[in-house]
């Protein structure tokens, strides 16, 4: 397979520190093949935080850049710690890729695990909408950048967000809970999920 820029891209996976980040790298590199088998932060054995220094305060410092090959797309995974102490590598690594992938439904399976998962799913569901609203407000109102507008789309709020894309994002987050249930194997805060292994 030929990697040209056409086929590459950068993605930066952003979230506050202990939300998960790290692990989802882990398994996004396992189930592309990267990796044969998932590293644990608390064990030091991932792929991202490979400092002595991270290994020992079992979070990353630095950003780092891992890659795989998903249906002939390099996709390399930016890392970011979630410290504001690590700002300045945050925005370099965010300035580095071409989007993001902001990790918040750890924190809500954490937080909501004993309700089922419907509810788990619109909680979910509101969480990245809000989201999307708040960054849509800064970006396509505040800055002008005009990224998404869905002012043509039925009940949509300030051209922001549409119920359509917000359900999608309900559907979405059914089967993502589930499997991040099932496994068990996110650090999630100051708390460890216990793994079934």
């Amino acid at each position: 397979m030929s990697i040209n820029g056409e086929n590459i891209r950068n993605i930066a996976v952003v979230g506050h520190s202990g939300e998960g980040k790290t692990t989802l790298v882990e398994a996004m590199l396992m189930a592309a093949g990267a990796v044969d088998r998932m590293g644990k932060v608390t064990d030091g054995t991932t792929v991202s935080d490979y400092d002595d220094l991270e290994k020992a305060k079992k979070m990353s410092i630095y950003a780092s850049c891992s890659h795989l090959i998903w249906k002939d797309v390099k996709v390399n995974l930016l890392d970011l710690p979630g410290y504001y102490d690590f700002e300045g590598e945050r925005s370099a690594g965010l300035r580095a890729a071409g989007g993001a992938c902001l990790v918040i439904l750890c924190i809500i399976n954490e937080a909501m695990g004993k309700k089922h998962i419907i509810l788990r799913a619109v909680a979910g569901a509101l969480a990245i909408t809000a989201v999307e609203f708040a960054v849509g407000v800064v970006v396509n109102r505040m800055l002008g950048l005009g990224v998404w507008n869905y002012g043509e789309m039925f009940g949509n709020v300030m051209g922001q967000i549409c119920p359509l894309y917000s359900f999608l994002w309900f559907l979405l987050c059914i089967p993502v809970l589930a499997v991040a249930k099932k496994l068990e194997t996110c650090d999630c805060g100051s708390k460890k999920v216990k793994s079934k292994s």
